[in-house]
């Protein structure tokens, strides 16, 4: 087993980050779509990676935070930039050459499910019960259902390429999974700090990426590119790691990964608000039921909510 940080019970307020998490992350699909075609896929995560990261630093600086000295805890960084930024993305542009997006969201929407069975093995103190597993299948069905069970009939089939796709978007949900995990192990960072580190160990391989094959120097950005690459560097990249961070390393890998199952189902929202994109009814349908799922996995939501007697006493 592997030694980590303890954990806690989650709060009302840790489930507020969790939806605010939901809604910075599930917002990358908007400002990716508005600069995707004039940014190439490299440029635009070593932007939003080091951008993020130059960020967080000047508002670590300001706050008075202290930059970690310890190299056991400076060498999980660059593995926490690997596996939960740079590989999965790099994965999912694979998938997109010869997967429909449908299934594509279907492999992907695994994630929280490798987390839980990567967190199993690997901890002590995030296993998968029945309850948890009860709650998974809910949120599964919910993406399912939200892009159709026909993109089903595709998996597993089709050409050498096409299930070579399929194998990147699996190996993209359990890179995030074990990104995750590995993440868990950040401790004795202010918080602040340690989501800039996060965003340094993605641009250590972006970066590079983008300057060997897409030549940035060259690209011409119009304005729209341009809103799309704040969006992504401030909103969806820097404040979005301090929130990822926050929970990570106090609730844990796999309570973050409840996010994955919202995403795609906000992110057909905001497209239908923004980008003029249809919006079947079904999308809050299945909002109701990945949010049932959850409740499920995570009860006793109950005991959360309860209203206790002035003093603290228990009822």
């Amino acid at each position: 087993m592997i030694a980590l940080p303890g954990l806690r019970r989650a709060g009302r307020t840790d489930y507020l980050l969790l939806a605010l998490l939901s809604l910075q992350w599930s917002t990358a699909y908007l400002f990716i779509d508005l600069a995707a075609d004039d940014v190439p896929p490299a440029t635009i995560s070593a932007v939003r990676n080091l951008g993020g990261a130059i960020a967080l630093l000047t508002l670590a600086r300001i706050l008075g935070e202290r930059f970690p000295r310890d190299w056991r805890m400076l060498a999980v960084f660059p593995v926490t930039g690997f596996l939960g930024s740079f590989l999965p993305f790099v994965l999912l542009g694979r998938a997109a050459q010869s997967v429909d997006s449908g299934l594509i969201a279907i492999l992907v929407g695994f994630m929280p499910l490798a987390a839980f069975i990567a967190a199993h093995l690997l901890t002590e103190d995030e296993k998968l019960t029945g309850r948890r597993l009860l709650g998974i299948m809910v949120g599964m069905a919910g993406i399912v259902w939200l892009v159709g069970p026909q993109a089903l009939e595709s998996l597993g089939v089709g050409s050498e390429a096409q299930m070579i796709g399929q194998f990147a978007a699996l190996g993209s949900a359990l890179s995030w999974a074990v990104g995750n995990l590995v993440a868990r192990r950040i401790s004795g960072v202010p918080l602040v700090t340690a989501a800039a580190c996060v965003l340094l160990g993605g641009s250590l391989y972006a970066v590079p990426a983008s300057l060997v094959f897409d030549a940035p120097w060259t690209l011409e950005l119009s304005d729209t590119a341009i809103i799309g690459l704040v969006g992504l560097t401030f909103w969806t990249s820097a404040s979005a790691s301090i929130v990822f961070v926050r929970l990570v390393t106090t609730i844990g890998a796999t309570f973050v990964a409840w996010s994955n199952f919202v995403n795609p189902v906000l992110g057909v929202i905001w497209g239908a608000l923004f980008l003029g994109e249809a919006l079947p009814l079904r999308a809050f349908l299945v909002l109701g039921l990945i949010l049932l799922g959850i409740a499920v996995a995570q009860l006793p939501l109950a005991a959360i909510f309860r209203r206790r007697p002035p003093g603290g006493a228990k009822p």
